[in-house]
C-alpha cells in the first residue's frame, strides 16, 4: 500500500499527458513495474507476489487516486497475471521463463475463430477494447467453441503475433489504449487453448500446486479487476472537490462560505456515503474470494450472484459518488483546466463495462432469489 501511495504524485502530474497522448508513458509503466504491481497475481514460482484480491483491490484504489487509466491498466494486466496462474505449467513457463516481467493483456469476449490444426488450432479474428495492448508481450483472446466442442475458450499468444489498430477515440480512459487487436490464421498449440468451461468452475488443472488465490471461479473473481480503479477515482474526485471548497462562495446566495451552506454539507455527507457503500460492498466481495481460495470451496450459484450485484453496484455507488460531487463544485468542474472533468469521464466511461452491467447483475441475482436455474451469461 505504501508503494502504491508514494506514486499517487507521479500518476496525478503525468494524467494529462497520459489522457492526450492515449497511452501510458514508459517511465510510469517503469514505476510501476519496479514497485512489483503488474506482478501483484503473479506465481511466486514465477517471481510474483501471489497476493489476495483484497490486497490488490486496495492498491489499485490507491493508483486510482492518481490515475484512473493508469490504475485500469495495472488491474487488468495483473487479473491477466492472475489468470496465466490457473492454467498448467507448461504455459506459465513459456510465458514467464525467459522474462519474469512479462506482462498479459486481453479480451474475454469471443471476437474470434478457431479451426482445429495438428497440434493445436489457427485464430483468426479482431478484439476490441483490449486495454494495456501497448504494453503487454502475451494476450489472451476469446475464441469460439472449437470444430467438435460445446464451449468456446481463451487463446494465449506472443502480442508479437498479432497486429493492432489505433481504434481507442473515446470520451473517457483515454490513456488505457484499449485499442484493436487483429489475428490472422495464428497458430495456437493445444496447451495455449484454455476451455472456458474450466475457467468459470474453478478447476482449472495445473500439474503443480497452486496457491489459494488459483483456486477461485473465474467468472466471480474477474470482475473484481474493474472495482478498484473506480474507488480511487471516487476518492480522487472527493479529496479534489474537498481541498476546493475553501474560499469558495455559493453564486446569488447568502453563504460567501459554500461550507456553511446546508447545500453543501448534505451534497457532501451522500457523496461520502456512496464512497463508503462501494467500498464496503467492494471489499465484501473480495473478502469472500479470498475466502473461497482459502478454503477450497466454490461459492453457491446464488452467492456467486450476490457477489455480482454487489460488484456491480460498488461501481455505481462510486460513480454516483462523483457526479455529486461535480455538482458540488459547480460549472467549473468542466473547465479543461479542472482535473476533476477528467475524473469524471473516466468515472463514466469505465463504469459501463459490460461484464459489471448492473442491471444484467440484477437480473441475474433476481433469478438466484426466486430459484431461476436458466442462466442468462456465463459470467457468475
Amino acid at each position: 500500500m505504501a508503494v502504491a501511495s508514494g506514486l499517487v504524485p507521479l500518476l496525478r502530474g503525468n494524467a494529462a499527458r497520459i489522457e492526450a497522448d492515449r497511452r501510458i508513458p514508459d517511465e510510469v509503466i517503469g514505476a510501476l513495474e519496479d514497485a512489483g504491481l503488474f506482478r501483484l497475481m503473479q506465481p511466486m514460482r514465477h517471481g510474483g507476489l501471489e497476493e489476495t484480491f483484497e490486497t490488490k483491490l486496495a492498491v489499485m484504489r490507491e493508483l486510482g487516486r492518481g490515475d484512473g487509466a493508469t490504475a485500469w491498466v495495472a488491474s487488468l494486466m495483473s487479473g491477466a497475471a492472475w489468470f496465466a496462474g490457473m492454467c498448467g505449467d507448461e504455459l506459465q513457463d513459456e510465458i514467464w521463463d525467459a522474462d519474469p516481467h512479462a506482462r498479459i493483456a486481453g479480451v474475454t469476449a469471443p471476437s474470434g475463430a478457431v479451426v482445429p490444426a495438428d497440434g493445436g488450432y489457427r485464430l483468426t479474428g479482431r478484439w476490441g477494447y483490449c486495454s494495456g495492448i501497448w504494453h503487454a508481450q502475451w494476450l489472451f483472446l476469446g475464441a469460439g467453441a472449437p470444430r467438435g466442442r460445446d464451449q468456446p475458450g481463451l487463446a494465449v499468444l506472443p502480442v508479437a503475433e498479432v497486429s493492432i489498430e489505433d481504434t481507442w477515440h473515446v470520451a473517457g480512459m483515454r490513456g488505457t489504449g484499449s485499442n484493436t487487436v487483429v489475428a490472422d490464421d495464428v497458430f495456437i498449440p493445444s496447451h495455449r487453448f484454455i476451455p472456458m468451461s474450466m475457467l468459470m468452475s474453478g478447476r482449472l488443472a495445473a500439474s503443480s500446486p497452486r496457491g489459494a488465490v488459483y483456486r477461485v471461479p473465474f467468472a466471480t473473481a474477474a470482475p473484481t479487476d474493474l472495482v478498484g480503479p473506480q474507488l480511487g477515482l471516487a476518492a480522487a474526485a472527493w479529496e479534489l472537490v474537498r481541498d476546493g471548497l475553501d474560499g469558495k462562495s455559493i453564486t446569488g446566495t447568502i453563504y460567501q462560505r459554500a461550507v456553511d451552506a446546508t447545500t453543501t454539507q448534505v451534497a457532501m455527507a451522500d457523496a461520502a456515503q456512496h464512497i463508503d457503500l462501494a467500498e464496503t460492498l467492494a471489499v465484501g466481495v473480495v473478502r469472500a474470494v479470498d475466502e473461497a481460495g482459502a478454503t477450497t470451496t466454490t461459492p453457491s450459484p446464488l452467492e456467486r450472484a450476490r457477489l455480482k450485484m454487489h460488484t456491480a453496484e460498488a461501481i455505481v455507488h462510486a460513480r454516483e459518488a462523483v457526479r455529486i460531487l461535480m455538482t458540488v463544485q459547480g460549472s467549473g468542474s468542466f473547465a479543461e483546466s479542472n482535473p476533476l472533468q477528467r475524473i469524471w469521464r473516466d468515472s463514466e466511461v469505465a463504469s459501463r463495462h459490460a461484464v459489471t452491467n448492473p442491471a444484467v447483475a440484477a437480473e441475474v441475482y433476481g433469478r438466484a432469489l426466486l430459484g431461476i436455474d436458466e442462466p442468462i451469461t456465463p459470467m457468475v
